[in-house]
């Protein structure tokens, strides 16, 4: 009997389009195990731990003074702020003592039927808890969403022809594989964040005759002169006028630096209350400051920016030996892809940027080096003739320098800093030896976040 040919190849072509979804079924669920790795295991038990932590501050402080005094710490961020440690909270606790006497004693005597003292820390606790459920429940619905993942990676990509019907019919829509991951996770974090109904907590400036050290409101008392020192010494933040009534000033922001200022401000509140401002003056701890915020966050931005000139001159300012980021102007040019189509491996970098990235490497110990991941041969051939290394071992160690120079960002300046210190920095793409195409920083910034919840699982 005579075989039909177009049977047979029908049934090589079905045969080969079982082999392909069997190997991107293969592919994507390692993008699976990879997102759900990150979600399951590292992010969402951070933050769990993070609500009992401040449950167990907040009943301690509760219990040694008044369930006022714990509320009013929560509500001016003290209580968060300590990472569940106790000894951390106490600290906190006997600054404010010492730049506010008398303070704690007039939350213990506020009036507990008041709603800024009675039961909001336990509301916004269930709150997050809820939330936090939500999360999981959002996230786990998208991993178990093959098309849900595909359009978070691709876009409008998928509405534009890059697979056409008859590749979607015969092999199942495009394919997703663990090199996707930080793209995806970014998404979802992203996602996350705009699903987030949790309700900022109230202020207490309005209730008792304070001010709590955070930057950005409009009007702060003699306690909070410490904007005013940072303003005076950097107009480009804008300008600190007095209210006519002693110690109080409004504060106007000019709105290029907004975000560079707050970041500022809570170097410099957090220099205040620690043993490097004992002794200080406003003006010495607006200085201590303004080398941090420089030589730490800002400085370090730009030398590891791999923009040209021109692009970062519409973002970025100098003025004698400091230099200003308007971060939004920054994060707009980012999101033009102004590196798109350059690769890394072929990247001209500056010597200023293998400076930075070769002191990077070599400055870390023992310790840093498990912590990191890096290689001892690694650190011995950036610690030697800079001549004698290669474009492709600065190329790969570029991505190792944003990863440990935001996580160090983190340790000592939290998240704000790193924060800022990320979305300046525009994306560049790395082909990889086994032919595919990494996002560096989208890779750098999924690396940095497992640092960052390793760390707070690990309190």
């Amino acid at each position: 009997m005579a075989i039909n040919p177009f049977i047979s190849l029908a049934t090589g072509a079905l045969r080969r389009r079982e082999e392909i979804r069997d190997e991107r079924a293969e592919s994507a669920g390692e993008l699976i195990d990879v997102v759900s790795d990150y979600f399951f295991n590292q992010t969402f038990p951070a933050e769990e731990l993070a609500i009992k932590n401040d449950a167990k501050l907040y009943d301690s402080i509760a219990q040694e003074y008044t369930p006022q005094v714990a509320e009013g710490l929560s509500k001016m961020g003290y209580i968060s702020a300590a990472d569940g440690d106790l000894g951390s909270l106490k600290s906190l606790i006997n600054d404010l003592e010492k730049n506010k006497p008398g303070f704690i004693e007039q939350l213990k005597n506020a009036d507990p039927k008041d709603v800024m003292y009675g039961q909001l820390f336990a509301d916004r606790n269930k709150e997050k808890t809820a939330n936090l459920k939500d999360n999981k429940d959002l996230i786990a619905s998208v991993l178990q969403d093959r098309p849900e993942l595909a359009k978070l990676n691709f876009g409008n990509e998928l509405k534009t022809g890059k697979l056409t019907n008859a590749q979607n019919f015969l092999f199942g829509g495009p394919k997703l594989d663990k090199s996707m991951a930080p793209k995806i996770v970014t998404a979802l974090d992203t996602k996350l964040e705009t699903a987030d109904t949790t309700e900022e907590e109230p202020t207490l400036g309005e209730r008792v005759d304070y001010k709590p050290p955070l930057p950005g409101s409009d009007v702060q008392t003699k306690f909070g002169t410490i904007s005013k020192t940072i303003m005076d010494q950097n107009p480009q933040y804008g300008t600190a006028v007095g209210t006519g009534v002693e110690g109080q000033f409004n504060f106007n922001l000019a709105g290029d630096y907004n975000d560079q200022y707050i970041l500022h401000n809570r170097i410099a509140n957090r220099i205040e209350r620690s043993p490097e401002g004992s002794g200080q003056t406003q003006l010495g701890v607006e200085n201590i400051s303004s080398d941090q915020l420089q030589n730490e966050i800002i400085k370090p931005a730009i030398i590891l920016n791999l923009g040209d000139d021109k692009y970062k001159k519409d973002f970025i300012f100098e003025s004698g030996l400091k230099f200003y980021v308007n971060l939004n102007k920054a994060i707009k040019a980012n999101n033009k892809n102004p590196l798109d189509g350059q690769l890394l491996n072929d990247f001209k970098l500056s010597d200023t940027t293998k400076g930075f990235i070769a002191n990077t490497i070599k400055s870390l110990d023992d310790a840093e080096l498990s912590l990191y991941e890096v290689d001892e041969n690694e650190r011995a051939i950036f610690s030697g003739d800079l001549t004698n290394v290669s474009p492709d071992q600065f190329a790969d160690a570029y991505a190792q320098a944003l990863i440990i120079t935001g996580y160090k960002i983190y340790q000592k300046h939290g998240t704000l800093g790193s924060d800022f210190f990320f979305k300046s920095l525009p994306e560049i793409e790395y082909a990889q030896q086994g032919g595919g195409i990494a996002k560096v920083k989208s890779f750098a910034l999924l690396e940095f976040n497992k640092l960052k919840n390793k760390s707070l699982n690990n309190r």
